[in-house]
C-alpha cells in the first residue's frame, strides 16, 4: 500500500497555506484527489508503460510476451494490450484493482501544520484467466493431474512482481507527475470559488 502525505505550507505563503488547510479538510476535495490519484496511476501504467514516478517499466522476457500471447488467445485484452509491450495489463482486472483513499487529518499543534494522507492499494482478487493457465502435478506413476488455479490477491500479484529483481525498483502506486499538476489545478479552482 502506498501512502501519500499532503502538507500545508508556511512562511512567506501563510495565507495559501490557511486555505490548503480547508482544501485538504473539504470531504468532497479529498474526494476528488483520490479519484485523480487512481485514474492518473491507471493511464499512467496502462497507456504510457511507466510507474508512479513516471519511470518507463522493464522490458519484457521473452517467457512473458509468450505467455501474454496465450492468455490473449482465449481471454479478451484490455485496451492497450499488446503482448510485447510492458504496461502490466492483459485482461485488465491487475489495474482495475487500484483503489485510492482519502485517509486520515490530523493537526501539529504548535506547528500549524496539517497533514493528510491519502492510501492508495490494490483491492480484492485476481480471478484465473480461462483456459491456458492450469497447474499441472506428475505423480510418480505418471498420471497427469490438472487442477484449475485459483484467485489470487492483486496485492499478492504486485509483490510479486516487484520481488523479481528486474522489477524491485518499479513503484506502482503514487502521486505521478500529471496527478500532481491536476491537484494543483483543482486547489486553484478551490481558491476562486472561495473568493467569489
Amino acid at each position: 500500500m502506498a501512502k501519500i502525505k499532503f502538507k500545508n505550507l508556511k512562511g512567506a505563503f501563510k495565507n495559501i497555506s490557511k486555505e490548503f488547510d480547508k482544501f485538504l479538510n473539504d470531504e468532497n476535495e479529498a474526494r476528488k484527489i483520490a479519484r485523480t490519484l487512481r485514474s492518473e496511476n491507471v493511464i499512467n501504467l496502462r497507456k504510457e508503460g511507466k510507474d508512479a514516478n513516471d519511470k518507463k517499466l522493464p522490458e519484457l522476457e521473452e517467457s512473458t510476451i509468450k505467455a501474454r500471447k496465450r492468455i490473449a488467445k482465449y481471454n479478451k485484452t484490455a485496451s492497450g494490450f499488446s503482448p510485447a509491450r510492458s504496461n502490466v495489463t492483459i485482461i485488465g482486472r491487475f489495474v482495475r484493482s487500484i483503489k485510492a483513499e482519502a485517509g486520515s487529518k490530523s493537526t501539529f499543534f504548535g506547528f500549524g501544520k496539517t497533514l493528510r494522507v491519502f492510501n492508495m492499494f490494490f483491492s480484492g482478487n485476481h480471478k484465473p484467466y480461462e483456459r491456458g493457465f492450469t497447474d499441472i502435478k506428475i505423480a510418480k506413476s505418471g498420471r497427469v493431474t490438472k487442477k484449475r488455479r485459483k484467485s489470487v490477491p492483486n496485492a499478492t500479484i504486485a509483490k510479486g512482481i516487484v520481488d523479481n529483481p528486474k522489477w524491485n525498483e518499479v513503484k506502482f502506486l503514487g502521486a505521478t507527475k500529471r496527478a500532481k499538476e491536476r491537484i494543483v489545478k483543482q486547489f486553484r479552482r478551490y481558491i476562486r470559488r472561495r473568493r467569489r
